[in-house]
């Protein structure tokens, strides 16, 4: 095997490091927005609920995650979830009590009525 063709094996290899690592700091980067937003959710669900009753709350979501990355947001028992290209974040919310038949993005509102967090 001449130098030519070691050096280029050497790179090839370089070359793939540095992709998956470029990879894994996109997907640790993509995780770290999807956590934010499932905390964001999360505590403004807390805090109307902890409010009581007639207790109201805004929040804005952003249309796209990390770098223009779709996203979804589901509440299922005391847990909210967000997912995106098949990764998943979790938070826990206080109550079960939550209704919602949609959880837009942009501008929500939260509103306590009688225990139950109302989004819309």
């Amino acid at each position: 095997m001449n130098i030519v063709s070691m050096m280029l094996i050497i790179l090839l290899g370089l070359l793939a490091i540095s992709a998956m690592q470029s990879r894994a700091t996109h997907d640790t980067g993509l995780k770290i927005t999807m956590k934010h937003q499932c905390n964001e959710l999360a505590t403004a669900i807390n805090t109307v609920y902890n409010g009581g009753s007639g207790f109201t709350a805004h929040i804005s979501l952003p249309q796209t995650i990390a770098g223009g990355h779709d996203y979804g947001m589901t509440i299922n028992q005391k847990t909210v979830a967000v997912t995106a290209e098949n990764n998943v974040a979790f938070c826990r919310i206080l109550t079960s009590n939550v209704s919602y038949t949609t959880i837009n993005k942009g501008l929500i509102n939260l509103t306590n009525a009688n225990g139950t967090v109302y989004i819309s």
